[in-house]
């Protein structure tokens, strides 16, 4: 399996009384940097579905920031797949979660031969960077 890379925005981050935080994360829409974007349009054609829920207690995460989100099969990864379903012959949808952790990474992907490289029960590794909101510059 090669890498898999979403691009998605921080919605919003929360900080919780006991001193955990977390951030929510939705897929890039097209125009959400304001100015057309190929970029983005192309990463929402592929995966305009999903979200993510993720622990923010490093600040990681800013609310209005995208993200890419890379991911691959890894045996030692931290992430497994939990569900992998097909909805129609190009689309499907892919749930990940973190090892003993609330967080998850869910996205809809309308391309065939991506839904393809996930396995049900398969470990990942699951890394998050900074992303240009419009064009990479």
């Amino acid at each position: 399996m090669g890498t898999v890379r979403a691009k998605f925005r921080v919605m919003s981050t929360t900080q919780q009384w006991d001193g955990w935080a977390s951030a929510k994360l939705q897929p890039i829409i097209p125009g959400a940097s304001g100015e057309p974007s190929p970029e983005n349009d192309a990463f929402w054609k592929y995966t305009p579905g999903g979200d993510a829920d993720v622990r923010n207690d490093d600040g990681q995460f800013v609310a209005g920031q995208a993200v890419y989100i890379d991911i691959e099969a890894d045996k030692a990864g931290g992430w497994i797949c939990k569900v992998v379903s097909h909805e129609d012959g190009d689309t499907g949808e892919v749930t990940l979660r973190k090892r003993n952790s609330s967080d998850h990474v869910r996205l809809w992907i309308d391309n065939p031969s991506a839904v393809a490289q996930f396995t049900a029960g398969q470990r990942y590794a699951v890394t998050f960077s900074p992303a240009p909101l419009g064009e990479p510059g």
